[in-house]
């Protein structure tokens, strides 16, 4: 019973050590992933106005995803109720729409 028990928390001591030096090697590989940039970029909205956007952007160098950084205010009855959101939201690039009349297929 006493070898069991001394077994069964050798093996648990050794499975600590393992995960903790998984985890480590994985943070490890972590530094760096994300750059940050500032930059600008052009859009045309629906209407066909031009507008030029100076932003933060956040680049994963893994996948290639890009992120623009963004902040909203929001008023929940008046200006005093008034916070600041910000957040990351996904850089879609490239949107192309189909053409006025068509079926979009």
């Amino acid at each position: 019973m006493t070898r069991c028990k001394l077994s069964t928390g050798l093996l648990l001591l050794i499975a600590l050590a393992v995960s903790q030096a998984y985890w480590s090697a994985a943070r490890a590989d972590e530094v760096g992933r994300y750059q940050l940039a500032q930059g600008t970029y052009k859009f045309i909205n629906l209407k066909g106005e031009a507008f030029t956007e100076s932003v933060i952007f956040k680049i994963d160098t893994a996948t290639g995803k890009t992120w623009t950084a963004s902040v909203i205010q929001v008023c929940a009855s008046g200006p005093l109720s008034c916070r600041q959101i910000s957040q990351w939201s996904e850089f879609e690039g490239e949107v192309k729409l189909p053409p006025p009349g068509s079926t979009g297929r």
